[in-house]
């Protein structure tokens, strides 16, 4: 029966970008009787987690059907980079005093910069650490990494100077609880990459680093990646509320994608 639920449930929304909690509870009664809140809520789990439905409130569904999520993947960072950081964490997380967060998260602006038309020159990489390791790991990277990268920590930014780099290396506070991808095995020595949920709510805040997207090019982002992916908002706004942000994304949200959120 929920095979042909799910069925019947892409054919009727299949123009819509989301349903509200009486409309689905409404779709659903007509398979089955007198459906209780606890069977309701047992259904809306089994949608979830078939992905065709994101929990975008307690009165709201965004539905996602047929879109497949998009996985980044250490590779498509410079790899040159990815190897370096694996050296540095594999002496670092050996040591038995080691207690800080081992992750490092590592992107390169090229991966979403496809999903924009008009071509964007300059080419940023951001990495991210635990903030204690911020120092050490940004004056590795400067002692050992290619020379032709101007590398920088946020907190010390010179917009003066950085404008002018082409390409520029980033070394930013990974925070905590942020959504990267943590099924990496201590044989690759915790060097990761975001989630496009992070990637999507870091590139609209952080404009100290990302100030070559302006408004209309960060729209033109998101609506390409939602159309053809399956992007969690609750973990989007989850995160942003992390940072402090989340009015700030909620508002973007609906001038991007027409998404009303709480």
């Amino acid at each position: 029966m929920m095979n042909k639920v799910c069925e019947d449930l892409k054919v009727k929304y299949n123009n819509k970008k989301s349903i509200s909690r009486d409309e689905l509870y409404q779709f659903l009664g007509k398979y089955y009787e007198n459906i209780s809140t606890s069977s309701f809520l047992w259904m809306v789990y089994d949608l979830k987690e078939m992905g065709l439905i994101t929990i975008g409130s307690s009165e709201m569904y965004i539905l996602n059907f047929s879109k497949p999520k998009i996985y980044f993947k250490v590779k498509q960072a410079d790899i040159t980079l990815v190897q370096l950081l694996k050296k540095y964490n594999s002496k670092i997380i050996d040591n038995k005093y080691f207690n800080l967060d081992p992750f490092i998260s590592v992107w390169d602006t090229r991966i979403v910069n496809k999903y924009i038309k008009h071509t964007i020159s300059k080419n940023s990489i951001i990495v991210e650490v635990d903030k204690y390791r911020i120092d050490d790991v940004f004056n590795y990277i400067k002692k050992n990494f290619s020379k032709k990268y101007y590398v920088t920590k946020t907190r010390q930014l010179d917009s003066d100077h950085i404008i002018y780099e082409s390409n520029i290396i980033y070394i930013k506070q990974l925070v905590k609880r942020a959504p990267i991808n943590k099924k990496i095995t201590e044989k690759e020595y915790f060097v990761t990459v975001p989630k496009i949920e992070k990637i999507l709510v870091d590139v609209v805040v952080d404009n100290e680093i990302f100030n070559f997207y302006d408004e209309s090019t960060l729209k033109e982002l998101y609506r390409n990646i939602n159309d053809k992916y399956n992007v969690n908002l609750v973990t989007l706004l989850y995160y942003a509320k992390n940072r402090g942000v989340k009015q700030q994304m909620l508002q973007f949200l609906r001038e991007s994608l027409g998404v009303n959120l709480k």
